[in-house]
């Protein structure tokens, strides 16, 4: 009986550990990698052109848009 509780808390140990790790590494490391273009073209934009920041933001949201990371609901 003993032996028993011991492998169920063993395999529900072991599918908590598996299950609640996984894809949230490669989520945030898109994420930063959109976040850093985001502010890089931002920052670029009102270097370069003078513009307002509403106006450099839209604009490195549109130059930023192919490593924007998938949403899942």
């Amino acid at each position: 009986m003993r032996a028993n509780r011991l492998v169920l808390l063993a395999l529900i140990t072991g599918l908590m550990v598996t299950g609640c790790s996984g894809d949230k590494d490669t989520e945030s490391a898109e994420l930063a990698k959109y976040k850093n273009c985001l502010e890089t073209e931002t920052s670029k934009l009102l270097d370069e052109t003078g513009s307002n920041f509403e106006y450099a933001k839209e604009q490195a949201v549109q130059l930023c848009a192919q490593l924007e990371p998938a949403t899942t609901p």
